[in-house]
């Protein structure tokens, strides 16, 4: 993250995150996912001058060490969340226990209370 921004002065401050993906259209078809864990500051020169060189060799932008945030992040959770476009239902897998369930759309804006699946997940 940029050096001294914002976001990296909350995330020192409270290091719960929550990551979110974009979700692309109305319906949501393509289905989204959230990360949820905890940022830790990652001060490490070694580990910093690592980064600084992919993102060289990637990016070509050549970030200086100890003048940006790095951070390292635990993951707790996954959730992965499709609906299904016919119906409206929302398809859910989380992980941790690895549970999954379903919620059926009981109008355009709600779903109804988690019935459990076993197939959401797939190993295609």
């Amino acid at each position: 993250m940029m050096w001294q921004s914002t976001k990296a002065g909350d995330l020192l401050r409270d290091p719960r995150i929550l990551v979110h993906s974009v979700i692309t259209n109305r319906e949501g078809t393509e289905g989204e996912f959230k990360v949820r864990g905890t940022a830790s500051a990652e001060t490490d020169p070694g580990i910093q001058r690592r980064y600084a060189d992919a993102v060289a060799k990637n990016l070509g932008w050549n970030p200086r060490p100890a003048r940006f945030h790095l951070f390292a992040v635990d993951i707790d959770e996954v959730t992965v969340i499709r609906y299904d476009p016919a119906t409206g239902d929302q398809h859910v897998a989380r992980w941790p226990p690895g549970s999954e369930f379903i919620r059926r759309a009981t109008s355009a804006t709600s779903v109804g209370e988690p019935e459990p699946a076993t197939d959401i997940i797939t190993t295609a």
